[in-house]
């Protein structure tokens, strides 16, 4: 809302900035796309926070609670990276966040 309030004051001081262009018909097709150019921009912009804001939750959540992790799926893991399956518990939450996020 301060953005529009802010561009329109800026506008009805200055005037519209500059557009090239060849003819109404381009200039017209312009200003009809800046508008849901505009909104998409705004919608990403809130989709990313609100997409930020649940990874850092999903992570504050997972530190909070010591996980266990199946004698299967351990042993699994300690094969492949060959780490002790004592020191996978840190590393399999550290995956499954990257996975998630």
């Amino acid at each position: 809302m301060i953005t529009l309030v802010l561009v329109l004051t800026m506008v009805s001081i200055w005037d519209e900035p500059s557009f090239p262009h060849r003819g109404t018909l381009v200039l017209d097709l312009h200003r009809f796309l800046f508008i849901p150019h505009t909104i998409v921009f705004w919608l990403i912009i809130f989709w990313v926070g609100y997409e930020t804001r649940a990874c850092v939750q999903f992570i504050n959540s997972l530190s909070g609670v010591r996980n266990k992790w199946p004698k299967s799926l351990l042993l699994r893991k300690a094969k492949e990276t060959r780490i002790s399956p004592a020191h996978l518990d840190d590393y399999l939450d550290f995956q499954l966040i990257v996975q998630t996020t």
